[in-house]
């Protein structure tokens, strides 16, 4: 038979370290790449009942720096960003080809425009001709 005795502090943050342990095997799945600890927060919110308050924000930052180690990153510019250190990894990359794909497109550009400039002139000299 089950006892009727209300939540304790204990069995509620017994709630959250198992809910937290799911919300860090999600993390591992999940295909975006940063979160604020607010969205943290609510996610954690979904593998809890609705009785059960989730971690603070300040709390899920610990525990993730805890549960991860050196492989999660939590930014403070520009507003909190947490996100796994593969995934910032994947995302410096990918921003560091696109800066590099738009600097050769520019190039591009600018040499055409440059041949460009150089047919109008040998046209409209031979026009004058």
């Amino acid at each position: 038979m089950e006892s009727s005795k209300p939540e304790t502090k204990v069995n509620l943050d017994v709630h959250n370290d198992e809910a937290f342990i799911q919300l860090c095997q999600w993390l591992l799945k999940e295909i975006d790449c940063q979160y604020t600890p607010n969205d943290l927060q609510s996610k954690l919110a979904t593998f809890l009942r609705n009785s059960i308050e989730p971690y603070s924000t300040k709390h899920i930052k610990r525990h993730l720096s805890q549960h991860f180690g050196n492989q999660v990153l939590v930014s403070e510019v520009n507003g909190n960003c947490c996100t796994l250190r593969d995934k910032m990894t994947a995302i410096l990359h990918d921003s560091y080809n696109e800066l590099l794909k738009d600097a050769n497109d520019n190039e591009s550009t600018k040499q055409a425009k440059e041949v460009g400039s150089k047919i109008k002139q040998v046209i409209q000299t031979r026009n004058r001709a």
